[in-house]
C-alpha cells in the first residue's frame, strides 16, 4: 500500500509541475530551468511565481490527494 500511494503522490506531483510548468510558458513567467541559467534576468513576478506560488501549488496538490484518498 505504501508503494501505491508512493507512485500516486509521484504522479500527481508530475503532473502537476507538467500543468504549472505550461501555465508559467503561457504567462511568460520563467521556469526553474531559466532561473538557473538566468538568474540575474528574472522579474520579480518571476521570484513570486517560483518561491511561492509554484511550491504552494504542488503542496496543495498533495494535500489534495491525501485527503480524496483518506
Amino acid at each position: 500500500m505504501f508503494l501505491a500511494k508512493a507512485l500516486l503522490y509521484g504522479y500527481v506531483l508530475l503532473l502537476s509541475a507538467i500543468v504549472l510548468n505550461l501555465i508559467a510558458s503561457k504567462l511568460k513567467i520563467k521556469s526553474w530551468y531559466d532561473f538557473i541559467k538566468k538568474p540575474k534576468q528574472t522579474s520579480a513576478v518571476s521570484y513570486i511565481w517560483l518561491f511561492l506560488i509554484y511550491p504552494l501549488s504542488l503542496g496543495l496538490a498533495i494535500v489534495f490527494v491525501q485527503q480524496i484518498i483518506k
